[in-house]
């Protein structure tokens, strides 16, 4: 285990080495340490997995709305019951204001009355052409008679056809203006508090039912109330 070492002229020296370790091999000392290191290796969490390391954290972040109480989506308040004088007022201003209003409900006026106008000379013609011969001026004139409420009937039964389009419309473009204005001029908070899911339903099914619904409901309770007054009249 020693090497010798001469020099000219003198006694060679040897030179020590370091003894080896009690009990373990000198071969045997690489492969410990290799070991060492392959254990500390599968001892790993997988990439991804476990807790506390930071590879966790960049390849699996935490989602926002994990804590529950730390959510800020707020829940979607529904009116129930009837609509609101409001609602319809709001409805109709933007459909024209007073002047379709009033050019609207003319033509509901007049249709109401015209239906038992039209009954009433229809009975009085039947009565003159009882009494009276085939062709007589009774009987002619309570023709023209029936044929005029019949005309006023007919005329104002497509105004009234041909207002309430044009009002549908027209309220749609307004509102659906509105509610774009308000939209893209919000908060990013009210974006974040408010799913992406509700923001489209309120532009295409609640406009959709807003349009489709709104304007037959006020056209049919106003046409339901003229008649029976003007049957009460009559």
């Amino acid at each position: 285990g020693q090497t010798p070492t001469s020099t000219p002229g003198s006694t060679p020296v040897p030179t020590p080495t370091p003894p080896p370790r009690r009990g373990v091999p000198p071969s045997a000392a690489t492969a410990t340490t290799e070991d060492a290191i392959t254990a500390a290796a599968a001892s790993q969490p997988p990439h991804g997995r476990g807790s506390g390391s930071a590879s966790d954290a960049t390849t699996k972040p935490r989602s926002p709305g994990r804590r529950g109480r730390g959510t800020i989506t707020q829940k979607e308040e529904r009116a129930r019951g009837t609509a609101k004088t409001e609602q319809y007022a709001t409805y109709l201003k933007a459909a024209g204001g007073w002047l379709f209003c009033t050019a609207f409900i003319g033509s509901l006026v007049a249709y109401a009355t015209g239906a038992p106008l039209q009954s009433y000379t229809l009975q009085l013609w039947i009565d003159a052409m009882e009494t009276s011969p085939i062709g007589s001026a009774k009987a002619n004139l309570r023709c023209y008679w029936y044929a005029a409420a019949a005309g006023w009937l007919l005329i104002n039964a497509i105004l009234r056809n041909m207002l309430m389009p044009i009002g549908q419309l027209r309220a749609a473009r307004v509102m659906h203006a509105r509610m774009a204005h308000h939209v893209l001029r919000a908060r990013i908070s009210w974006f974040q508090a408010s799913p992406i899911g509700r923001i489209l339903n309120r532009f295409s099914s609640d406009v959709a039912s807003i349009d489709q619904q709104v304007m037959i409901t006020f056209r049919d309770a106003v046409a339901r109330a003229l008649e029976v007054i003007s049957i009460v009249i009559m």
